[in-house]
């Protein structure tokens, strides 16, 4: 009976080491990651996915987002961060079945970096309008 209770006690011990996780916050002092995007586009349904972003290794204020505009995980557009500002390097093409010209864009990194505000002008046969909001 003794033995039981030394093992009961054991896995009493083992089990409460195990269950105490990390529980704060998690804090970011960057843009890089996965982030969820919620976009609106005038005329269109609100449409919500996921970006990477990720530091260029050439210029480390130039970040390169991937799967913008919902493409392609493969397909990317170069911005720079300068402070909380992000702006969209110049007029960039992504997609190859259905060309879409990224034409200008910009917009602000909360301090916290948990939170994108970007707007941007696309071209897909006709111009449009996009407010996107990156999320994490």
């Amino acid at each position: 009976m003794r033995k039981n209770a030394y093992i009961l006690l054991l896995f009493s011990f083992i089990f409460s080491l195990v269950s105490c996780g990390n529980n704060e916050p998690k804090v970011y002092t960057n843009i890089e990651g996965s982030w969820r995007c919620e976009e609106t586009i005038p005329y269109a349904q609100p449409r919500t996915y996921i970006v990477d972003v990720d530091r260029r290794l050439s210029d480390t204020t130039q970040y390169l987002i991937s799967n913008f505009y919902n493409v392609d995980y493969d397909e990317f557009i170069y911005v720079k961060l300068t402070g909380s500002n992000v702006v969209i390097i110049g007029s960039q093409q992504i997609g190859f079945t259905q060309p879409i010209i990224v034409r200008s864009g910009s917009g602000t990194v909360s301090s916290d970096f948990k939170q994108i505000s970007l707007d941007y002008n696309i071209y897909d046969g006709q111009e449009r309008s996009v407010h996107a909001v990156y999320s994490r």
